[in-house]
């Protein structure tokens, strides 16, 4: 049996939790050139940068130590096709 994909590669939304430093931040870079992504980061500085610069659609200053912001996360995350996650504990 085949499956037919409904969306394609290049159509896709991925969050990448850690977006603002190391790995996060240059995925961030190399998958907006194709896909819709938005991150999350403490640091709301890069994060606005990252998205002056249209590597980020969108953004949410979270800490994924704190219970109160990964409830934001998992609601930010609602409807993206990938969630990476890239951050250090």
């Amino acid at each position: 049996m085949i499956y037919k994909l409904e969306k394609k590669l290049y159509d896709m939304k991925v969050l990448i939790l850690g977006a603002t430093g190391g790995i996060g931040r240059e995925l961030a870079k190399e998958f907006s050139k194709d896909w819709e992504v938005c991150g999350t980061g403490r640091n709301l500085k890069v994060l606005e940068e990252l998205k002056s610069k249209n590597f980020l659609k969108d953004y949410l200053v979270a800490d994924v130590s704190k219970k109160e912001d990964r409830e934001k996360i998992v609601k930010f995350s609602a409807n993206k096709d990938w969630v990476i996650y890239s951050f250090g504990l």
